[in-house]
């Protein structure tokens, strides 16, 4: 039941899908990568959390490229989506990433 495809708006190359993840999924996205392609797959029930901005989005979009250049490390993933968000001036998806304390 897909909801949204579109191209990462930090990466064009990546697509993103928006689904619905089920009750006991552990996370909000992962991402796909093999083959020389890669999607990021994002909890589309995460838009109707009462606490959800654009700037979460762009959060996650930059941790899971972080995953797509820096392999499987949480604190590598993370570093890297922190200096992006940085580098393209993303102020409160940078400060969002911070706060979690995975650096």
């Amino acid at each position: 039941m897909l909801r949204k495809q579109y191209p990462c708006p930090l990466n064009p190359d990546i697509q993103v899908l928006e689904l619905p993840f089920g009750e006991d999924a552990s996370g909000l996205a992962f991402l796909v990568n093999g083959g020389g392609s890669a999607v990021i797959v994002v909890d589309s029930n995460i838009r109707s959390e009462a606490w959800f901005t654009e700037s979460h989005m762009t959060a996650i979009f930059a941790h899971e490229l972080g995953h797509y250049h820096m392999g499987e490390s949480e604190k590598a993933a993370e570093r890297w989506a922190i200096d992006h968000c940085d580098e393209i001036a993303e102020e409160a998806a940078a400060i969002l990433l911070r706060e979690r304390g995975i650096v």
